[in-house]
C-alpha cells in the first residue's frame, strides 16, 4: 500500500519526516536547519527545493521538498525500475515500483487479460490475450485450434476437427464433401467422387452401376445397360456383338454368329442363299467354283478376289503365311525371305527382323544373343561374348571386372581380385610379389622385401624376432646374442664391453669382485 503523504507544514510542526514504511520521528527539525536569517538550509531534509534541484545525499526533491526517497513518491530512485507516484497496478508501473509485464497478474496497457500463470490453454493465453478460436491454442471447449482460417485442413475455422460430411473438402484426404449421406449424387457419403463402378447409381448420370469391372454382364463398364449392338458380348445372352448393323461380317442380326445358310453372305462366303440345295448357283458350302472370284471353294484356303500378295490371301488362294516370300504387314511380318528364313539370318523364322536381344544369334553380326538384358551372364550388352575387361562382372567366372586389362591394379587382367601371392605386384599396395610362400627368397609372404626385423630368418641372418630390443636373444642386425657382442643380455650378463675384458667387466660378461685392499 502507498504510504500517506502529510503536508509539509504539518510534518514540520510535528517534528516528523517521511521514511520508507511510514512516519517516524526525525532526529532534526526544520527549525534546526533555519539559518540566522530564519531560512532552511538548501538541500536539507524538510526544506524546500526546486524541481531538479540537488538535495543532500540520500534525499530526493519530492513535491518541492527534500525528503527521504520511498516507492510511491513519484521519483525513480536507485533500485527502482519506475515510480509513477500512484497506487494503480493497471498502468506501466506497479505499486512495487517495477515495470508492468505480461504474467505479473495485473492487466496492463495493451493486455486483454493477465492471470499470472504459464497455462496457455485456460481463458488467458501466455501472451496476455483472451483465449479465442483461431489463436493457435486448444482451449476448453475446442477440439483443435491451428491458428488459421482455412477450412481445407484437419482443423476447421470453428475449432472442430475436420470430418467427412462437414461440408468442407479436406485437401489430400477427401475428393469432395457435400455434407449429406446421399450416395446418388456426385459426392458419395465417403467423400469420394462418384464414378462409374462404385456400386452406387448416380442419379441423372448413370443408368446402372453394378460396382464391378466386368463388361460382359447386364451393366457395362460405362454404366449403361448391355444391349445387342453395343460392341460387347453379353455372356449367356449373345453369341457375338460387333457393334454394327452389317449382316455381311461374322456377326449378324440378333447378335448371332454368322453361318453358311443364314441367308447373309458373310466372310469367306461366295454366296449364301439360305437353302440346302447344293446344285443351284450357291453350294451348301456357300462357295464359288474358282480362285479369284471372291468365293472360297473347297479346294481353296481363301479367296479375296484380288491378286495382291501382301494381304492375308495370296493370288493362289492360299492363306498368307511366314515363309511364302511375301511380306504381310497385317500379319505382323517385318520380312519374309521364303525358304531362306532362319533364326541365324537377317530374317528370322517368324518373319521378324533380326535384332540384338531377340534370343537368336545373327551369324556374322552377333557373337551371342541370350534374349535378355542381363550383363552378368555369358552374353552382355551389344550381343557380345562376356570377356574379362568388358566392365561387367560375369557371375561364377569373374571375381571382379574393372573394364581394363591392367594387371597391376586391384583387379588383375584375368579378372581375379589382386591378392598378395598372386605373382603380380599391385601398384601402391605391394612392394613385391613372387607368387610363392617362401620367406627365404627376395620377397616374403607379406609381399615385402626381406629385412631384419620382419620376423623371417633369411640368408645372412642368425635370428629375427621382429623387434629392436638388444637385451634379448636376438640383437643388432639379426645376430644371436653372445658375450662380447656389446649388448648386455638381460638374463645372463651383468656387463658387455664388446669382447675386450677390463677391470670392470670380465670375459664372462660379469663384473669382477672387488679386490681386497686391506693393509
Amino acid at each position: 500500500m502507498k504510504r500517506l503523504q502529510l503536508p509539509l507544514s504539518l510534518a514540520m510542526a510535528l517534528g516528523l519526516t517521511s521514511c520508507n514504511s511510514g512516519l517516524v520521528e526525525s532526529n532534526t527539525t526544520a527549525a534546526d536547519d533555519i539559518g540566522s536569517e530564519g531560512e532552511c538550509t538548501p538541500g536539507a531534509e524538510g526544506c524546500p527545493c526546486d524541481i531538479g534541484a540537488t538535495c543532500d545525499e540520500g534525499l530526493s526533491c519530492v513535491d518541492g521538498t527534500c525528503q527521504t526517497p520511498v516507492c510511491g513518491d513519484g521519483v525513480t530512485d536507485p533500485g527502482e525500475e519506475c515510480d509513477d507516484g500512484n497506487d494503480s497496478n493497471n498502468d506501466t508501473c506497479l505499486n512495487e515500483c517495477i515495470l508492468a509485464t505480461c504474467g505479473d497478474g495485473f492487466v496492463g496497457p495493451g493486455e486483454g487479460c493477465d492471470d499470472g500463470n504459464d497455462n496457455d490453454d485456460d481463458g488467458c493465453t501466455n501472451d496476455c490475450a483472451l483465449a479465442s478460436c483461431g489463436d493457435g491454442v486448444v482451449d476448453e471447449g475446442e477440439a483443435c485450434d491451428d491458428g488459421n482460417a482455412s477450412n481445407s485442413d484437419s482443423c476447421l475455422n470453428t475449432c472442430v476437427n475436420a470430418s467427412c460430411g462437414d461440408g468442407h473438402i479436406w485437401v489430400g484426404l477427401e475428393d469432395c464433401d457435400d455434407a449429406n449421406p446421399d450416395n446418388t449424387d456426385d459426392c458419395l457419403a465417403t467423400c469420394e467422387q462418384a464414378t462409374c463402378g462404385d456400386g452406387y447409381l448416380w442419379s441423372g448420370e448413370e443408368t446402372c452401376d453394378d460396382g464391378n469391372d466386368v463388361n460382359s454382364d447386364a451393366c457395362l463398364n460405362t454404366c449403361e445397360p448391355a444391349s445387342c449392338g453395343d460392341g460387347i458380348v453379353w455372356a449367356g445372352e449373345e453369341e457375338c456383338d460387333d457393334g454394327n448393323s452389317s449382316n455381311t461380317d461374322s456377326c449378324v442380326e440378333g447378335c448371332k454368329a454368322a453361318t453358311c445358310g443364314d441367308g447373309y453372305v458373310g466372310p469367306g462366303e461366295g454366296c449364301d442363299d439360305g437353302n440346302d440345295v447344293n446344285d443351284d448357283g450357291c453350294t451348301n458350302m456357300c462357295k464359288s467354283p474358282s480362285c479369284g472370284d471372291g468365293v472360297v471353294d473347297p479346294n481353296e484356303e481363301c479367296d479375296d478376289g484380288n491378286d495382291v500378295n501382301t494381304d492375308s490371301c495370296t493370288d493362289t488362294c492360299s492363306n498368307a503365311a511366314c515363309g511364302d516370300s511375301y511380306v504381310q504387314p497385317s500379319n505382323g511380318e517385318q520380312c519374309d525371305d521364303g525358304q531362306a528364313n532362319s533364326n541365324a539370318n537377317a530374317c528370322t523364322s517368324t518373319c521378324q527382323n533380326a535384332t540384338c536381344g531377340d534370343g537368336f544369334e545373327w551369324a556374322g553380326n552377333e557373337e551371342c544373343d541370350d534374349g535378355n538384358d542381363v550383363n552378368t551372364d555369358d552374353c552382355v550388352m551389344g550381343c557380345l561374348d562376356a570377356t574379362c575387361g568388358d566392365g561387367y562382372l560375369w557371375t561364377g567366372f569373374e571375381d571382379c571386372d574393372d573394364g581394363n586389362t591392367v594387371a597391376t591394379d586391384a583387379c588383375t587382367d584375368v579378372c581375379d581380385e589382386a591378392v598378395c601371392g598372386d605373382g603380380i605386384v599391385e601398384l601402391g599396395v605391394e612392394m613385391c610379389d613372387d607368387g610363392d610362400f617362401d620367406n627365404d627368397d627376395e620377397c616374403t609372404v607379406n609381399c615385402m622385401p626381406p629385412a631384419c626385423g620382419d620376423m623371417f630368418i633369411q640368408q645372412g641372418e642368425m635370428c629375427d624376432d621382429g623387434n629392436s630390443d638388444n637385451d634379448d636373444d636376438c640383437v643388432g642386425n639379426c645376430e644371436t646374442a653372445y658375450c662380447g657382442d656389446g649388448y648386455v643380455h638381460a638374463t645372463d650378463e651383468a656387463c658387455d664391453h664388446g669382447g675386450t675384458p677390463d677391470e670392470n667387466c670380465d670375459s664372462d660378461c660379469m663384473i669382477p669382485p672387488m679386490m681386497d685392499t686391506g693393509g
